[in-house]
């Protein structure tokens, strides 16, 4: 992700899995639990995305400073 800090792009990732979370929750309200086990699915995904982020970057070592 050229010009995307790392930090940046967990907590993006971070952020987008809790608003998979919270349309979970509320599919569950309405009674929709083929729908908030879709959005848990994807919320997973997300958080599996960001794991392997964080797994890159430190393989790739401290960036150089400007």
């Amino acid at each position: 992700m050229p010009g995307v800090t790392a930090a940046f792009a967990t907590s993006s990732g971070q952020s987008e899995a809790a608003k998979w979370y919270s349309r979970a929750q509320l599919a569950l309200e309405k009674g929709e639990e083929d729908l908030a086990r879709e959005a848990l699915a994807r919320r997973q995904q997300q958080l599996e995305l960001v794991d392997n982020l964080r797994v890159q970057v430190r393989a790739r070592g401290p960036s150089p400073r400007h």
